[in-house]
């Protein structure tokens, strides 16, 4: 992954890409569980299909320009006379953006390419639900972001593919937490969580324009997107970890067994309580800050529209986040056995959950490391 999110040329993208994936197959299967090889299977299957997309995408790229190398494609894209009122400027760019964008969108969890990701959380092991909902969508917007702007930079393409990525955000956004009002089991609510999520970061990405001539703070797209992304990722190892060692316990995924957990395991509870918040965006954590920046670059971008559909989505996703919280403090617990979880885990929660908090009340030590890692890409 630390390859994929380097590469400046799409071979090396694409080779980057297939050597994250495959390990994840096995890390699914792992257990060799009926719920593990089907989650596996489906990773690899879906995998697949998008990756082939993907290869279709950057095919075109190549046979259009003549080169891989992301800002090689710029400089011939800008030479080369461009067909008037066609999105790109060719249909055969607009081809290959919606290709690339797809063919990404799997690894972004986004909608509508996120079929997977509730059915993979639930049958995979819950670490490797964590590393998939953080390693693997990070790396997927990273190199999104520099394909973006490396290769389509042009002030004209960045409005045509800014359109598209709001659009993609706003769907994301309300599927993920529409569908997430009616789950029972916790990984898959999880699930469906992390595709909104992708939808918020995805506002942040649709507001890239803005940063030609926005604020240095509300106005600052990718290091929005890429905030969100580090606070996202301190927020949900948290809430991952906090599950993890609760299941090991309980043997329990389910919501309903979740209740009364405050009375059974206060610090876990309180961990996992307190990484729910600011995956709903409750102040001072870093989940409240990321969605103030995010929205505020969509505003500064002439998108209040997808700004309003972000907080109405807010609203939505307190019932079911609102709903988990209740059950862990106000609820009587099934057993009433205490525990404190094993620690390792606990540490790693602790120090997730500290994150969350810190970088929720400091937020330009976050914003300033967003900044000098975008340094890297042209245009930024």
């Amino acid at each position: 992954m630390m390859l994929l999110v380097s590469a400046t040329e799409l071979i090396t993208i694409y080779v980057a890409l297939e050597l994250s994936a495959l390990p994840i197959v096995a890390l699914a299967a792992i257990h060799r569980t009926k719920q593990g090889i089907e989650a596996g299977t489906k990773f690899f299957v879906l995998s697949a299909i998008s990756s082939a997309i993907l290869l279709y995408g950057f095919a075109y790229i190549y046979g259009y320009v003549g080169s891989t190398n992301l800002e090689m494609i710029m400089e011939r894209l800008a030479v080369i006379p461009t067909e008037a009122g066609v999105p790109f400027g060719s249909y055969a760019v607009l081809l290959a953006v919606i290709l690339v964008v797809a063919g990404f969108g799997f690894k972004m969890a986004v909608v509508p390419w996120q079929m997977w990701v509730p059915d993979v959380y639930q049958g995979a092991p819950t670490p490797v639900a964590a590393f998939l909902s953080v390693a693997s969508k990070a790396s997927a917007f990273a190199v999104i972001m520099r394909i973006m702007y490396s290769a389509f930079g042009d002030p004209s393409m960045m409005q045509d593919w800014s359109g598209l990525f709001a659009i993609l955000a706003a769907i994301s956004m309300t599927v993920g937490n529409v569908l997430a009002l009616a789950q029972s089991n916790m990984k898959r609510l999880l699930g469906y969580s992390t595709i909104a999520q992708a939808g918020y970061i995805l506002v942040g990405v649709a507001s890239v324009p803005a940063n030609q001539v926005g604020s240095a703070f509300s106005g600052a797209g990718p290091q929005g997107a890429m905030y969100y992304l580090a606070g996202y990722a301190f927020t949900n190892l948290a809430v991952f970890f906090a599950v993890i060692a609760i299941t090991m316990r309980t043997g329990d995924d389910s919501i309903d067994g979740l209740k009364g957990m405050l009375k059974r395991s206060p610090l876990l509870a309180s961990l996992l309580v307190f990484g729910i918040l600011s995956l709903l965006g409750m102040p001072p954590t870093v989940g409240f800050m990321a969605k103030v920046v995010v929205f505020g670059s969509a505003l500064n971008a002439n998108l209040a529209w997808l700004a309003v559909i972000g907080v109405v989505n807010t609203v939505i996703a307190a019932y079911y986040y609102l709903r988990v919280i209740r059950m862990i403090v106000f609820d009587d617990p099934v057993e009433t056995s205490t525990f404190s979880g094993d620690k390792p885990i606990l540490v790693a929660a602790g120090v997730a959950a500290i994150g969350t908090g810190i970088f929720g009340l400091a937020p330009f030590l976050l914003l300033e490391f967003a900044e000098s890692a975008l340094t890297i890409v042209p245009g930024l």
